[in-house]
């Protein structure tokens, strides 16, 4: 065998003997490569095959495998540790070698599965063994990935070598790695941060800021960025000698460590369920997990380890947690998530992989985005949901493009603090990105029912349901293993841990508070000999003597009342504040010096009472904060917060929220008022309306506490009811209403205002002529005043109430008035807004031409305003009038133009309602297949912004559509139920007609005549009610349709009749194709086959193919003619019909084709009478009376249709007689159109020879058949 062979590939291609001495490197570039992937795939027997694919992806395959064999052939030149046959080589089994790169992967692998300090010293291991780049020089695809691969691992050793150094207090150590670090990644900011922290601690102030320069430098040589505000701010510190002189002090026992250092133990089961979402997130699978349990029981420190692993194996880690304050903050969790993950470079990385547009509308939560991309668009203000949709769009995106790059952990602590907008877009989120690498980890405490309620119920939203995780105390054995290693004990102490087991149920903080305070207390110290020692050691029996406490609360008060006064006051205001805060704000706040509040900083630090959080402090648990909070009195209570408002209201990226929260804990009402009414519209601005409720009901809590005048306490009414109507909660608006009414009675413009307002509530309730009398009151009280603006506001919300109520001419006329107010006022955007009212009530009543001068006219007005919102229903305005016009060319221009706006602002509500009418477009013309796709897309758009009402209309076009390509189906009904339910919630009488009417299509097509007249009557005369002519038009042909089915022509008349006058009044009055072809069968039906024939050739003009009604026009065109006798005429519309349907369903896969000719009788119908024509043949035959004996003329042929076989052939058993039947068909077909065919022409249709035909014709005559051919007379 070879003999020991040493491979080197990191750093340099080099290889040795057992006596390290260098050996000749193979001959030939691929020789090499061969070796070197066979030596790190040692484990693995290769298929030739797959080698010549990867060496030579370029070659045929027999090229590729005979230069394989040579390269196989010069690496054994160099060593013969190979085993190969005809199909596979490998490396011998028996072979001994060494290679770098093999055992750098198995250090890493034996690292992750053993303890921190044996962890360690493979980790130094694999570094070491790492000299260089895989392969360098080296440029095979295979050879890349290898490459970057191993890079990342080596990466993540240094980073664990350094955070654990770092918090080890061997900073000296850790800088080396650090400085190794930097080496390989240069921009990157947190380790250049590590870097100057660490010179900073050693004294090398210079050194430390040097490295600044040097990192700013680089990043505006290479990026064209400045460093982070996070790294100018250490840099900051540093140059100030502010920083702290330790990160992470060493500690003399690991329980006085915090407790993110201490192992894991106990949560075994835990562990596992991660490492299997783990897995999955690897594999390319999201999931989502969920941890609850009490307060301590160690929530936090399972979080800690899933970082520290994510960290480890390379995933992204994006990580926060709540805090109880940020309730009353809209989207305060998502904004923290993207401030802490979000850097300059981050942020220009994504700005190349997505649209600007989603960053743009980020910009919200995070203001620094516009310094960092000052190109990135403006965007404009989008009202009500539709903001909201594109904030979470925004956010879906960032994480979506993020996942692009590798799998994503996102963690969440404390998930019961967190805002209700915050957990609404957590459920969202999930069904954005479910199908890509995305991980979320939630975690919250469950004593709170409230809280608990608010969680499971967006919680719910999550399917597949999360993957849950519920901790509780650790048993009697984890929580010995804790206590051992808290102690540092490589021994079991029996009586101790059970002592404390007892007094703690197993509870993992109360366990270690227990020690800490016994260590505080100098009953838990270190004897002479360095052993842990208790005074009752020697005498207890089971350590009863031990004055353990039976509550957390008592534990943690006596740790508090052992501090330095300045700690103490610290910590108060931490507790307090509820948020982290930088040294300088926590000097303010006491008024102590510098230097005290340093040392009690890092007193309270080294006792896991605060944690640093990016050079601030905050409290280091929540029960920490309770137990501080519980001891304040109310009078230090409040006049604490009234300190800290005071000090985060210069600071200006405090939000109103934040000190909203603090001035009323220090019962400061009047700026608290202010403070709740600022958060409230900052919250409204970006659609959070539930945070903007809440803020709101303070308001008026407090305006009745304060007495204030009756017309602030109106506006802020106002200001609530105006949320409640865009959320749709009827009920609170109605009682708000009311309580505005008692509070303007002597205000003439507030009671103008209510008056509006009430009569808009009352016409969402349909009870118009209440609402009428409301809006009567607001015009005169305006007029009145000559309040120009006012009387326009109540014209405009009129003309709204009587188009509601179907008044469409008096509407008209509202508006008209409105116009001349609005003129009047002389304010652009008010006047584009009332062209555009003018635009939709003259659409609804067909008067196209003058709707397209006032669409005109708001459009004009709207794009020199740059308001892109109102241009948008313009547009949408204007193809809405191409399609009605049968413009359908223009039609798609428009919703081209309008779909790029949408996109470029961001307006998903916009961009679903354009796929939705494009759908229709696509429908008109005939092209179904683009039409369902465009309808399927719509559907999961106004699903993904929760727009019901969006949907409904969609899912109806959509099951409309499928039933009349498919029939009904389960699909198809779920669509229809969807809406009816819809409309039955809101009272929408449109959706509820178009829903009935669908229901009477299905009818139709199952060929319940009766029942599809009474559904479709039913809903036309709902939408002839509502004045939706163009929507009655179409129910209007299938009532028709069912009539002529019927047979009662004169009733199809009639509502053809109708349908024309519908028609006019939209000002389309010429028939169009579908109308002239049932006016043809109309005449059909009543026996003037002339006139339906003239008609239906009228249709056939009009009908252009891809024509909705294209293939049934033509197969009623050969109805007609087969009627008059022209057979072969209309065989070729049967064939042409059957050729138009077959082109609608093109594109659809053949079981829905088949499916389709097998359900719909329209298409039967279509395809049977095509396959009848398929199953004859037109043949030219002798005409009977030509005589013979002379030569035949092309006159003496004639055209005759033969039926080559037929369904009843197939009862007649046995070749010879099913044979005879066909000829005796034949023959009797040929006779009855006035031919005699001769023995060719009957061997050539039936398909055997002449022989064959004399025979049967022989049988037939003896049977007593008078047959006769042209050649037997």
């Amino acid at each position: 065998m070879a003999f020991i062979l040493h491979a080197h590939f990191l750093g340099e291609y080099r290889l040795q003997d057992e006596h390290h001495q260098d050996l000749q490197l193979p001959a030939g570039h691929h020789a090499r490569l061969l070796l070197a992937y066979l030596l790190i795939h040692s484990t693995q027997v290769q298929q030739r095959s797959r080698l010549a694919a990867t060496f030579w992806p370029d070659l045929p395959e027999s090229d590729a495998r005979r230069r394989l064999n040579q390269a196989l052939w010069r690496a054994r030149q160099c060593w013969d540790g190979f085993f190969s046959d005809r199909e596979t080589i490998a490396i011998h089994p028996q072979a001994s070698f060494w290679c770098d790169t093999v055992a750098f992967r198995r250090a890493l692998q034996q690292a992750e599965q053993i303890g921190e300090q044996g962890r360690l010293t493979l980790l130094q291991q694999a570094v070491e063994m790492y000299r260089g780049p895989f392969l360098p020089g080296y440029y095979a695809d295979w050879v890349l990935v290898e490459r970057e691969y191993l890079r990342e691992r080596y990466l993540a050793c240094l980073e664990t070598l350094l955070e654990t150094k770092i918090r080890q207090g061997m900073y000296e150590e850790a800088l080396i790695w650090a400085q190794q670090l930097l080496r390989e990644e240069p921009l990157n900011e947190p380790i250049n941060r590590q870097v100057m922290r660490l010179y900073a601690l050693a004294g090398d102030r210079e050194r430390a800021l040097m490295q600044y320069e040097t990192l700013r430098q680089l990043l505006a040589q290479e990026i064209g960025v400045p460093p982070s505000r996070e790294t100018q701010e250490l840099a900051s510190q540093i140059m100030h000698g502010t920083t702290p002189r330790a990160l992470h002090p060493p500690q003399t026992a690991p329980f006085l460590e915090p407790e993110a250092f201490m192992p894991l133990v106990g949560r075994e089961d835990a562990w596992h369920t991660l490492q299997q979402a783990v897995t999955s997130l690897q594999s390319g699978r999201g999931t989502v997990v969920v941890i609850s349990g009490e307060a301590g029981i160690g929530k936090s420190r399972l979080l800690a380890e899933l970082a520290s692993q994510a960290r480890w194996l390379k995933l992204q880690l994006w990580q926060t947690g709540a805090y109880e304050g940020g309730r009353e903050t809209p989207y305060g969790l998502w904004a923290v998530l993207l401030r802490s993950h979000l850097s300059a470079l981050e942020t220009h990385e994504l700005a190349l992989q997505m649209d600007p547009v989603w960053l743009a509308a980020l910009t919200d939560l995070l203001p620094d985005l516009r310094k960092w991309l000052p190109d990135l668009p403006l965007l404009p203000k989008l009202s009500g949901d539709e903001g909201r949709h594109r904030l979470h769009r925004a956010i879906s995106k960032v994480l979506l493009t993020l996942a692009q790059r590798g799998p994503l952990v996102v963690s969440i602590d404390d998930l019961q603090w967190a805002d209700a907008e915050s957990l609404q877009l957590l459920g969202e989120l999930w069904s954005l990105v479910e199908q890509r690498p995305i991980m979320f980890v939630l975690a919250f405490r469950e004593e709170d029912p409230a809280a608990l309620r608010r969680i499971t119920f967006h919680l719910a939203a999550i399917a597949p349901p999360p993957l849950q995780i519920r901790l509780g105390s650790l048993t009697r054995e984890a929580a010995g293993r804790l206590i051992r290693s808290a102690l540092g004990l490589s021994r079991p102490a029996p009586r101790f841990e059970a002592r404390l087991y007892h007094a703690t149920g197993g509870h993992p903080l109360f366990i270690l508070e227990t020690l800490r305070a016994l260590y505080a207390q100098g009953i838990l110290f270190r004897d002479a000999a360095g052993h842990w020692s208790t005074p009752w050691d020697e005498s207890t029996e089971n350590y009863r003597e031990l004055p353990l406490s039976e509550r957390v609360h008592e534990l943690l008060l006596r740790r508090l009342a052992a501090l330095t006064p300045a700690a103490q006051e610290i910590l108060q205001y931490a507790a307090l504040a509820d948020r982290a805060l930088k040294m300088d704000q926590y000097r303010r706040l006491t008024g102590q010096a510098s230097q005290v509040v340093m040392a009690a900083l890092r007193e309270l630090e080294q006792s896991g009472l605060l944690r640093e959080e990016d050079e601030a402090y905050r409290i280091g648990h929540d029960l920490i904060g309770e137990a501080v909070r519980e001891v304040l009195s109310p009078e230090e209570s409040r006049e604490r917060h009234g300190r800290i408002a005071a000090m985060l209201a210069q600071d200006a990226d405090t939000t109103p929220a934040e000190l909203a929260h603090h001035y009323q804990l220090a019962e400061a009402w009047e700026e608290a008022l202010t403070q709740h009414e600022r958060a409230a519209r900052q919250a409204q601005s970006i659609s959070a309306f539930a945070t903007a409720l809440e803020h709101l009901d303070t308001c008026i809590q407090l305006a009745d506490r304060l007495s204030l005048p009756e017309a602030r306490r109106f506006d802020l009414l106002a200001a609530r009811e105006n949320i409640l109507d865009t959320i749709g909660e009827r009920q609170a608006q109605e009682r708000d209403l009311t309580a505005m009414a008692a509070f303007c009675r002597h205000d003439p413009q507030r009671r103008g205002v209510y008056l509006c307002r009430w009569a808009r509530y009352l016409a969402n309730h349909s009870r118009y002529a209440e609402a009428e009398e409301a809006i009567a009151e607001a015009l005169q009280l305006a007029r009145e005043r000559g309040d120009l603006r006012a009387e326009q506001s109540a014209l405009l919300i009129w003309a709204r109430v009587l188009n509601w109520s179907a008044r469409l001419e008096e509407s008209l006329q509202t508006l008209q008035r409105a116009l001349e107010v609005s003129q009047q006022v002389g304010e652009p955007l008010l006047l584009a807004h009332t062209h555009r009212e003018l635009t939709d009530t003259l659409v609804g009543l067909g008067r196209h031409n003058e709707a397209l001068i006032h669409a005109n006219q708001a459009l004009a007005i709207y794009r020199e305003l740059e308001e892109h919102r109102g241009e948008t229903d313009c547009l949408n305005l204007q193809a809405v009038i191409a399609t009605e016009q049968n413009d359908l060319s223009r039609a798609h221009e428009l919703y081209r133009q309008e779909l790029e706006l949408c996109r470029a602002m961001g307006f998903l509500y916009g961009e679903a309602r354009i796929l939705l009418n494009v759908g229709n477009l696509y429908n008109l013309q005939g092209k179904p297949c683009q039409a369902l796709q465009h309808y399927e897309e719509a559907v999961n758009t106004f699903r993904l912004i929760r727009s019901r009402r969006g949907e409904a209309l969609a899912r109806l076009n959509r099951a409309s559509l499928r039933t009349g390509l498919f029939g009904v189906d389960n699909a198809v009904l779920e669509d229809i139920d969807f809406a009816y339910e819809y409309a039955a919630e809101v009272s929408d009488r449109i959706t509820r007609a178009q829903s009935i009417g669908l229901l009477g299509l299905g009818h139709f097509v199952r060929g319940e005549w009766e029942e599809a007249r009474r559904k479709l009557s039913e809903g036309s005369k709902i939408l002839l009610a509502a004045g939706q002519h163009w929507m009655c038009t179409q129910d209007l042909i299938y009532l028709a349709r069912v009539a002529l089915e019927l047979e009662q022509p004169d009733q199809a008349a009639d509502y053809l009749e109708q349908r024309a006058r519908l028609r006019e009044e939209l000002g389309v009055g010429e028939p169009d194709a579908i109308a002239l072809a049932l006016w043809s069968q109309v005449h059909r039906k009543k026996g003037d086959l002339g006139k339906a024939l003239e008609l239906s050739r009228q249709a056939l003009d009009l009908s252009t193919n891809g024509h909705e009604w294209d293939y049934l026009i033509a197969f009623w065109h050969g109805e007609i003619l087969q009627e008059r006798g022209e057979a072969a005429t209309a065989e070729s519309f049967f064939v042409q019909a059957f050729d138009l349907l077959r082109a609608k369903l093109v594109d659809f896969p053949e079981e829905l084709r088949e499916l389709s000719l097998r359900r719909v009788p329209d298409h039967r119908r279509v395809a049977e009478a095509y396959e009848r024509r398929m199953n004859s043949v037109v043949v030219r035959l002798v005409r009977r009376e030509t005589p013979t004996g002379r030569p035949l003329s092309d006159d003496d042929f004639i055209p005759v249709r033969w039926t080559i076989s037929h369904p009843d052939d197939e009862r007649i058993r046995g070749k010879g007689p099913r044979r005879r039947h066909r000829l005796l068909r034949l023959l009797n077909e040929a006779a009855e159109q006035g031919a005699a065919a001769r023995v060719i022409d009957l061997a050539q249709a039936l398909g055997v020879s002449d022989k064959t035909i004399k025979r049967d014709l022989a049988v037939l005559r003896a049977s007593g058949h008078a047959v006769e051919t042209r050649g037997s007379r």
